[in-house]
């Protein structure tokens, strides 16, 4: 089985090998030191679930996470924003461009794993919602159309 994707975009070098080091058992870990060379991976990949910090140098994670949002392929992929802002007001405008989830700085290993697990759960749920959606409506579809023959 394939190991679940995840993203880790932060301008510090000891922050992406910390959270790197806590995920690799479990996890295919890609790492970025800025929004711009994450753009870059996503080219290539498409994560289960991003790690986005929010205070970084040129577009920020607020941004970034707004943009993600934005795009067609990348609008469902989960964010837990990483922050050393630990001030409601951070932490509500990270919700505010789409997070899932928020995290503060100095990031336990076990919080780290247990959001990212509850992240993978809920969007695997979205995803078989979805199919049971498509398959009701195509049943739906087809007995009207059997009713007009």
């Amino acid at each position: 089985m394939e190991k679940p994707k995840i993203m880790i975009i932060d301008d510090m070098a000891f922050e992406l090998d910390v959270c790197t080091t806590y995920l690799e058992d479990k996890y295919e870990v890609f790492t970025a030191t800025s929004a711009k060379n994450m753009l870059k991976i996503l080219e290539n990949i498409t994560p289960d679930v991003m790690l986005l910090d929010v205070m970084m140098p040129g577009i920020n994670g607020y941004e970034a996470a707004r943009m993600l949002k934005a795009e067609k392929r990348y609008c469902e992929i989960p964010i837990i924003m990483i922050s050393g802002l630990s001030d409601v007001e951070s932490e509500v405008e990270g919700f505010a461009v789409g997070a899932s989830d928020y995290l503060y700085k100095q990031i336990r290993k076990e919080h780290l794993i247990h959001r990212i697990k509850v992240q993978l759960m809920l969007r695997q749920h979205q995803i078989e919602t979805k199919a049971i959606h498509s398959e009701l409506i195509a049943i739906s579809k087809n007995k009207k159309e059997s009713e007009v023959i």
